[in-house]
C-alpha cells in the first residue's frame, strides 16, 4: 500500500505487513521490470549528455568537452600571461579550425593521394589493432605453451662452421646468378665446396674463419640477413643463390650446433614480448582478411 508521509513523499510500508504471498509473486516481476527500465533509461541519458554536453557543432561533427580540454591544458603552458577566457576561446578556435581542415581534407581525398598521409593513416589502424590486443593481458599458461612452442626463439645462441663465397655482377643479374647455379652443380658433383671455390676464377671468398663460431659473432662477419639464411641450413648443405647489392652469395655449413633451451623463469620478459609480438601480427592478419570478405575488391593485374 502507498501513503504520504512527512512532506508529501511517497514511501511503502513493510510488505509483509501489507501484502500476503500472492500478492508478493505478482509485484515481485513488476518491480524487476521498472529496474531494467529505469536502468535503461540512465543510460540512455548518459549518452545524451555525451551528446549535448558538446564545445562546438562543426557540420555533423562535435567537438567535444574532452577535446577542448585537452587543447586548453596544452595552451596554458605557453600562454601562461593570457586570461583563462582568451585561452579557452584560442584553444577552441583552433579545434574549430582543424576541424574545418579535417573536412575539407575528407572533401577533396587528399588521404588518397598523399603517401604521407595515407600512411599515417594505416599506422594508426594498426597501432589501434595493436592496442587492443595489448590490452589483454596474456595468461601463464599461454605463456609456458608458447615458450615451448618456440624453443629456437628462447635458447642459447647455435654455434655454426660457415663458408660464404660471392660473385660479383659484372655484366647482368641473371648471368651471375646461371654462373652461381652453375657452381653449386659443379661443387655437388665433386663432393667438395673447398676445392670446387678454388678452381673456379668468378669465386671471391668473404672472410669468415672456418670454426665453430655463435651466431653472433658470424652476423658481425656477413651481416644479419646471410645468417638467417645460414640458420636454415642442414650440415653439407648449400645455400641457393643469394643476391645482395651487386653481388651473388652462396653459403656453405659444414658444422651445426644448436643452442640449449634457457630456463623459463630467465627469458620471461622475452617470452612475452615475442608473444604479444606474434598476436598482435595474427590479429592484423585475421582483421586485414575481415576488410577483404566485405570489401568489393576486383584485381586487374596486368
Amino acid at each position: 500500500m502507498l501513503e504520504r508521509g512527512p512532506g508529501h513523499h511517497l514511501f511503502l510500508w513493510p510488505l509483509e505487513e501489507r501484502v500476503n504471498k500472492s500478492s508478493t509473486s505478482f509485484l515481485l516481476p513488476i518491480f524487476s521490470f521498472l529496474g531494467v527500465v529505469l536502468a535503461l533509461a540512465s543510460a540512455l541519458k548518459s549518452r545524451l549528455d555525451s551528446r549535448e554536453n558538446y564545445a562546438a557543432k562543426v557540420g555533423e561533427s562535435f567537438i567535444t568537452s574532452e577535446q577542448l580540454n585537452k587543447k586548453l591544458s596544452l595552451l596554458s603552458l605557453s600562454n601562461k600571461n593570457q586570461l583563462n577566457s582568451e585561452i579557452r576561446s584560442l584553444a577552441l578556435e583552433k579545434l574549430i579550425e582543424e576541424e574545418l581542415l579535417i573536412q575539407k581534407a575528407l572533401e577533396l581525398k587528399i588521404f588518397r593521394n598523399d603517401p604521407i598521409i595515407r600512411n599515417k593513416l594505416v599506422s594508426s589502424v594498426i597501432e589501434s589493432v595493436a592496442g587492443h590486443e595489448m590490452a589483454r593481458l596474456p595468461k601463464e599458461e599461454d605463456l609456458k605453451s608458447f615458450y615451448q612452442g618456440h624453443p629456437e626463439l628462447f635458447s642459447s645462441d647455435m654455434f655454426i662452421k660457415l663458408s660464404a663465397i660471392h660473385f660479383p655482377i659484372k655484366t647482368t643479374r641473371e648471368a651471375t646468378l646461371a654462373s652461381a647455379a652453375d657452381f653449386i652443380e659443379s661443387a655437388k658433383k665433386s663432393g667438395d665446396f673447398f676445392e670446387s671455390a678454388k678452381k673456379n676464377r668468378q669465386v671471391v671468398s668473404s672472410y669468415l674463419p672456418l670454426a665453430l663460431l655463435p651466431l653472433t659473432k658470424v652476423r658481425q662477419y656477413i651481416g644479419a640477413d646471410l645468417v638467417e639464411v645460414a640458420k636454415s641450413l642442414e650440415e653439407g648443405q648449400i645455400s641457393a643463390p643469394i643476391v645482395l647489392g651487386n653481388k651473388v652469395y652462396l653459403l656453405y655449413l659444414s658444422e651445426k650446433r644448436a643452442g640449449k633451451p634457457l630456463a623459463y623463469d630467465r627469458v620471461k620478459e622475452n617470452i612475452v614480448f615475442s608473444y604479444n609480438k606474434n598476436r598482435i601480427d595474427q590479429s592484423l592478419k585475421d582483421y586485414l582478411a575481415r576488410l577483404k570478405q566485405r570489401g568489393q575488391i576486383t584485381r586487374n593485374v596486368f
